[in-house]
C-alpha cells in the first residue's frame, strides 16, 4: 500500500501493550511488504503468540489460497509465531469468520488465564 510507512509509527503505538496478534493476510494477495514489517515489529516487541487470518478466500481459488497459505508458513517459520493456526475466512460472504471468532476467544482465554497463573506467582501472601 503505498504510504504505508506513514503508518508504522502509529502501528508500533498501538501494539506496544498488545499480548496476542492477529495477523491478516489476503489470500488473492498472499505476503505484502507491509505484513512483513508488520510481523518484525510485532517480533521486535516481544510477542510471540497469535493467529494468522488467510482473508479473501472468495476471491481465490484453492491453489491460490494454497500457495498463499505456504508463503505465510515460509514467513512465519523461523519466528516465534512458527506454530501459529491459519484461518481461512472471507468477510464478503461469512465464511470461516465462526471459526475465527472461536479461536481468537480461545486465545484470549488461554492468554488471560496465564496471566492468571502469573500475578498469582508474583504475589506473596502477608500471613
Amino acid at each position: 500500500m503505498p504510504g504505508h510507512e506513514r503508518f508504522v509509527r502509529t502501528m508500533v503505538a498501538g501494539a506496544s501493550g498488545l499480548d496476542l496478534v492477529l495477523l491478516v493476510v489476503a489470500a488473492d494477495e498472499g505476503v505484502m511488504p507491509q505484513t512483513r514489517e508488520h510481523l518484525a515489529i510485532c517480533e521486535l516487541l516481544g510477542l510471540t503468540r497469535g493467529l494468522v487470518v488467510l482473508n479473501k478466500c472468495d476471491q481465490a481459488d484453492a491453489e491460490m489460497r494454497g500457495l498463499a497459505e505456504e508463503e505465510v508458513r515460509d514467513l512465519l517459520r523461523p519466528g516465534p509465531f512458527a506454530d501459529a493456526p491459519i484461518l481461512a475466512a472471507s468477510a464478503a460472504d461469512r465464511r470461516g469468520i465462526d471459526a475465527v471468532r472461536a479461536a481468537i476467544e480461545a486465545l484470549v482465554e488461554e492468554e488471560w488465564r496465564r496471566s492468571q497463573r502469573g500475578s498469582r506467582a508474583g504475589s506473596r501472601d502477608p500471613s
